[in-house]
């Protein structure tokens, strides 16, 4: 029993990680957190997302880019939190990036 937790708290926590709903939650939840594409909506759906940054923009519907950034950007931190997604996002980003200088190489080499 850890020194900072009361034996009768410990042992009703004992009881408690016993139960096989408790372990078959935890299962789940261990799951949930491992899986990929965790955003920062709580409740709100994508599609609500995409509304509301609809409205924002003078009612233009924002690109799938900017939808799936936005999601997955935590509030607090302005960071993306889940691994492959911000590799993802950062991928797209890099090629969009490199194909504006390109078309941009075009048009100044036809001009």
């Amino acid at each position: 029993v850890p020194k900072s937790i009361n034996n009768t708290v410990w042992e009703e926590f004992c009881v408690h990680w016993d139960k096989d709903e408790t372990k078959a939650t935890s299962v789940t939840n261990s799951a949930n957190r491992k899986g990929m594409d965790k955003h920062n909506l709580g409740a709100q759906t994508i599609a609500t997302l995409g509304d509301r940054l609809a409205d924002e923009n003078d009612g233009e519907p924002v690109d799938d880019f900017v939808l799936m950034k936005t999601a997955h950007t935590n509030k607090h931190t302005g960071e993306i939190d889940d691994g492959v997604v911000r590799d993802v996002l950062s991928l797209i980003e890099t090629q969009t990036e490199d194909e504006e200088t390109r078309l941009s190489q075009l048009q100044t080499d036809l001009d």
